[in-house]
């Protein structure tokens, strides 16, 4: 199946709504092939539906990468982290924690090497300390005793025992710092704190209900910063503070139950802080009952192997750079062909969310889609070639093939909660109830005011009829008559794209109303196989 195209996803073409039931649907050829090996092979073996294998995949390519890499992007000067977001929508028994272990195993084998390390250094640094504290007691028990019995016009200031407890001072021993990155159920208290001590961590979890139902959720100020890469000043009147610049990537895999309950809670802060508008969604449709596993992994396993492999290595980076008091990431920027197609990309994208176009409700999350697509390219450019300066505009239209399925996803999500949706529903639900009502009179034109008595309750108001009235008269399916001395209003069948319609009975005579109706509708695309009077 080929790659939607960016009219296709935004409406400005065909309706496009992603055949998710089709597992080549998902743009599985876009990825680098140390990525693209490791979706197609575990999907072929376990039957697990490809996005939310793909999703997991993409997510840990963005954590081993982000605290290594960064972008400039074209509106910009100064670079940009390379985090993603992602929601993966799945019902229980899809496989997203068999999925997750799988794809997340180096991950998992790197906090337990940390936590030992830190243990460690730990005990050894409480042993030191312990000493440290005791000569420090020592050296101000000194210095109390020389200032009751020194005399001070015998000796300069300050005394001897003072000079030397403050140099006792700045040998205090530093408490180890824990390379934490893997966060699931953790209190915001506990996520700063872990962040300010790595600054480059995950929020994942393969049973996202924790997070809904948790209270990371509602500290938006410090989940959106970690994306933009802004500093989240965090301050408590116990004097507690930190100022941090952290690095996340999130990845919540969660039923879409779950996640409705979430959006209708707190959905309406989440999408105008915009909360919503940084992830990329994917929509998983069950395989549960059509699988056909395959019991030889081999394929699999050296997939994942060579993934493992590849993200162990820069984990290790990872640590070389914490462990650094001048820590190195790699700056990448677009090469100029890569940059024609973002401008050209660019474009599409802002036109087809544009008010009053298909998707204008979409435009949060188009509006970032582009910061999306820069980003994950330049994840893909250094998950294949860490020595690599420039993004070429063949690995940034891989990464917007992926972005804009992802987008489509949204457009499946959120379109049914959209005041476009019930905008178009309108307009179907009026023009099958006027088709019916032609049909029933033989064609002939009848009164306005029937639609206001008789018509679809919810368009029964003025307020409510009207837009759809105009929106059927300007796609030339109906004309508003009135019939000569006479204020009574008629809808009529409109017939060559508006320019003639189905005359009253005879004698009465009837000329088309050209001042409140009849005026363009809303420039919108709807099915013109539900908007025909063959159909």
């Amino acid at each position: 199946m080929s790659i939607p195209t960016v009219e296709e996803v935004l409406g400005r073409g065909r309706e496009y709504i992603p055949v998710l039931n089709m597992p080549q649907n998902y743009p599985v050829s876009s990825l680098p092939s140390v990525l693209q090996n490791v979706v197609q092979s575990l999907h072929e073996d376990t039957q697990i539906p490809i996005e939310l294998i793909g999703s997991t995949v993409l997510a840990a390519a963005s954590l081993a990468c982000q605290a290594l890499v960064e972008i400039v992007p074209p509106y910009k000067n100064d670079p940009e982290q390379c985090s993603l977001y992602f929601i993966t929508l799945a019902e229980s028994g899809e496989g997203k924690t068999t999925i997750y272990q799988k794809v997340m195993k180096p991950f998992e084998a790197f906090s337990v090497k940390m936590k030992q390390e830190y243990n460690t250094e730990l005990a050894e640094f409480k042993k030191k300390h312990r000493v440290w504290t005791i000569q420090k007691q020592a050296k101000e028990q000194s210095l109390k005793k020389a200032i009751r019995t020194g005399d001070s016009e015998a000796h300069e200031e300050p005394f001897p025992e003072e000079r030397l407890l403050e140099e006792h001072y700045s040998k205090e021993p530093s408490k180890p710092r824990l390379l934490k990155m893997l966060y699931e159920d953790a209190t915001p208290k506990a996520l700063i704190q872990g962040l300010s001590e790595y600054s480059n961590g995950a929020l994942f979890s393969d049973e996202a209900i924790t997070f809904f139902k948790g209270y990371v959720k509602r500290n938006l100020g410090l989940l959106n910063k970690s994306w933009d890469g802004g500093t989240y000043a965090y301050e408590r009147p116990d004097g507690e503070s930190y100022d941090l610049k952290a690095c996340l990537t999130i990845s919540l895999m969660v039923q879409p139950g779950v996640f409705m309950d979430y959006l209708k809670k707190h959905g309406e802060l989440a999408e105008s802080s915009g909360f919503l508008s940084r992830f990329l969604f994917a929509n998983t449709i069950s395989t549960v009952g059509s699988r056909y596993e395959n019991q030889d992994r081999t394929k699999s396993d050296a997939a994942l192997k060579t993934l493992h492999s590849r993200l162990s290595l820069l984990l290790d980076k990872q640590y070389e750079n914490f462990k650094s008091e001048s820590p190195v990431k790699k700056t990448l920027s677009l090469a100029d062909d890569a940059l024609t197609l973002w401008g050209t990309r660019r474009k599409q994208i802002e036109s087809g969310i544009a008010p009053g176009e298909k998707r204008d409700y979409l435009r949060n999350i188009a509006a970032k889609a582009g910061s999306n697509a820069i980003r994950l390219a330049a994840i893909f450019t250094y998950m294949e070639n860490e020595n690599a300066e420039m993004i070429r505009s063949n690995t940034l239209n891989a990464a917007y093939d992926i972005v804009l399925w992802h987008l489509g996803n949204a457009h499946v999500l959120f379109y049914p909660m959209s005041e476009r949706y019930q905008f178009d529903n309108d307009v179907y639900e009026l023009f099958d109830w006027i088709k019916g009502t032609f049909a029933n009179n033989y064609g002939f034109p009848f009164k306005k005011n029937e639609i206001e008595k008789l018509g679809p309750n919810r368009l029964r108001r003025i307020e409510k009829l009207e837009p759809v009235l105009n929106q059927l008269i300007s796609m030339g399916l109906i004309l508003v008559i009135r019939c000569d001395d006479s204020r009574t209003l008629y809808i009529a069948k409109a017939l060559d794209g508006g320019n003639s319609y189905t005359p009253p009975p005879p004698p009465i005579r009837s000329s088309v109303v050209s001042d409140k109706y009849n005026t363009p509708g809303k420039q919108v695309r709807l099915d013109e196989e539900r908007l025909s009077y063959t159909g």
